[in-house]
C-alpha cells in the first residue's frame, strides 16, 4: 500500500467495515458537489481486486448504499478470489 494513500486516508477517509479477507473499505468525509462521496479500499496484503466480494463490489461502484448483510441461502458457496495463475 501506498505510503500516499494511507496519509489520505488518514486525514480524509472514514472506516466503512471489513471483509472476510481483512480489506477495508472506506468513504471519504466530505460529499462532493454532486452529493457522492468517494469511495475505495485498503487491501490486506496483494492488492488483487478480484478479493472484493459481491456485496462490498456494489457498495464501491455506488449500486448499493450500504454493503449487502442478508443472510446467505444454503445453496450459496462462499466468495472466493481469482485463483487463476496459483497453485490452486
Amino acid at each position: 500500500m501506498h505510503l500516499g494513500t494511507q496519509i489520505y486516508t488518514f486525514f480524509r477517509g472514514k472506516l466503512i467495515g471489513k471483509d472476510i479477507f481483512g480489506n477495508c473499505y472506506f468513504e471519504h468525509r466530505l460529499a462532493n458537489p454532486n452529493g457522492k462521496r468517494k469511495r475505495w479500499v485498503m487491501y490486506k496484503g496483494l492488492a488483487e481486486p478480484s478479493k472484493v466480494p459481491p456485496e462490498w463490489h456494489g457498495w464501491l461502484h455506488y449500486t448499493f448504499d450500504a454493503p449487502i448483510t442478508k443472510e446467505k441461502h444454503k445453496w450459496q458457496k462462499d466468495f472466493l478470489p481469482n485463483l487463476s495463475g496459483t497453485d490452486l
